[in-house]
């Protein structure tokens, strides 16, 4: 997980059952990034941390844009990834993954503004905070803004 000011940007490369959440207020221009490896923290033990969960990861990243400066109540949100990747048992967590996330948004009253989630291919990630524009890199799409 990372927070910061515009003119930042922040990137996660490789995500493939991962999912790269991005939380910011467009105003302020402050907003963080978290790579969430796994829906929910169920069975967390004492050496995970809490940042690799979509619950509770995603409601740490809101709380550190709103100490970095942002304010709760402009607070929206863009994520990529959840893809099946290799096998049966992977392509679960991905979907999983993508389905918690939201999950976790929708509880906060995050709006999602776009998500590009599911399929079968891995993506990179970058969010800048300047124009507030996620890019999202595939093989099969080459790179799309949103």
């Amino acid at each position: 997980m990372k927070v910061s000011a515009a003119p930042d940007t922040f990137s996660a490369v490789g995500l493939g059952s991962c999912m790269g959440v991005v939380v910011y207020d467009p105003v302020r221009k402050i907003g963080g990034m978290i790579h969430v490896l796994l829906p929910n923290s169920k069975d967390m033990n004492a050496a995970d941390s809490r940042t690799k969960f979509a619950d509770p990861g995603i409601f740490d990243l809101v709380d550190a844009v709103v100490k970095a400066g942002g304010m709760r109540k402009n607070l929206v949100a863009k994520m990529a990834g959840g893809a099946a990747m290799l096998n049966a048992a992977t392509s679960q967590v991905g979907l999983r993954n993508a389905e918690e996330s939201k999950r976790v948004l929708e509880a906060l009253n995050v709006k999602i503004l776009a998500q590009d989630t599911g399929g079968t291919c891995g993506r990179t990630v970058t969010f800048d905070l300047q124009t507030c524009t996620m890019c999202v890199s595939t093989l099969s799409k080459g790179k799309v803004n949103f």
